[in-house]
């Protein structure tokens, strides 16, 4: 055969071989199945209710924790046969409000990467017997909330036992109170961007929006609160006495602020 066509040839079978390594790398793997391009699906490690034990009508926080293998976005969509979502059914972390109906309730999320969905679930017990009441109060007509906890009428000791070491004199003696009307108080401390919306002044040192205010006085205090107060209808806020804080203490949340149910 002439020299000449059997290079040709020779060049020809190489890229032939060429091009059957690329179809079976690419052709293979991406026509034959568009969708699969070796991603996988988000793995969602739980679900999980700040509260799982409610009173009906009120308010828990519901927190998906998911990771994607290729750290991809993710996307998470909540819903619900009963119950809504105030501030919208997207996100990580969501506000469920319960309904008025008692019973066992499921609350799903839906978690995507854009091409794969997964979903889980939890369950959130609803009964007058139940959890705190949890609420998010706005401050008159400002568009700011102020979630608060509910405090039920009742009593507890408060104080020091007559054998207790280290306590100081002050403690003694420990003593029965009784709080016979109930109240809301404040989940977390005053923030700065609340503090801002109310007074339009931002004092704290260890800037953040979500962050609480710190850096202020005891008649800095008074100020807000007045400020606050005449945003309402009627001075529904103050700051909450001893006894209030030191009850809702045990179940490890922040006294900051504190509103009688009048006027709700």
């Amino acid at each position: 055969m002439n020299l000449k066509y059997m290079n040709i040839l020779r060049t020809v079978g190489v890229a032939g071989i060429i091009m059957s390594l690329l179809w079976a790398v690419y052709g293979c793997s991406g026509e034959s199945n568009p969708a699969d391009t070796g991603n996988q699906s988000p793995v969602i490690h739980g679900v999980v209710a700040g509260q799982s034990d409610l009173k009906p009508v009120s308010l828990t926080t519901l927190v998906c924790y998911a990771t994607d293998a290729k750290n991809d976005d993710l996307t998470y969509l909540w819903s619900a046969d009963f119950g809504t979502f105030p501030a919208g059914s997207d996100g990580a972390s969501v506000r469920w409000e319960s309904p008025a109906a008692e019973g066992e309730y499921t609350v799903r999320v839906q978690v995507s990467d854009g091409l794969n969905v997964v979903e889980g679930s939890v369950s959130v017990r609803v009964s007058s017997a139940g959890g705190l009441g949890e609420y998010d109060f706005e401050i008159g007509a400002s568009g700011q909330f102020v979630t608060m906890i509910r405090i039920d009428p009742g009593a507890f000791e408060m104080g020091s036992a007559d054998d207790e070491t280290g306590a100081d004199a002050n403690e003694f003696p420990r003593h029965t109170v009784n709080i016979e009307n109930g109240f809301w108080i404040g989940k977390y401390e005053v923030t700065q961007s609340l503090w801002e919306a109310v007074t339009d002044t931002c004092p704290a040192f260890f800037k953040g929006a979500d962050n609480p205010v710190e850096n202020i006085s005891w008649d800095d205090i008074h100020t807000f609160i007045d400020t606050l107060n005449g945003m309402e209808d009627a001075p529904v806020w103050r700051l909450p006495s001893e006894p209030g804080p030191r009850r809702d203490s045990p179940g490890g949340m922040t006294a900051d602020m504190l509103r009688w149910t009048c006027g709700l």
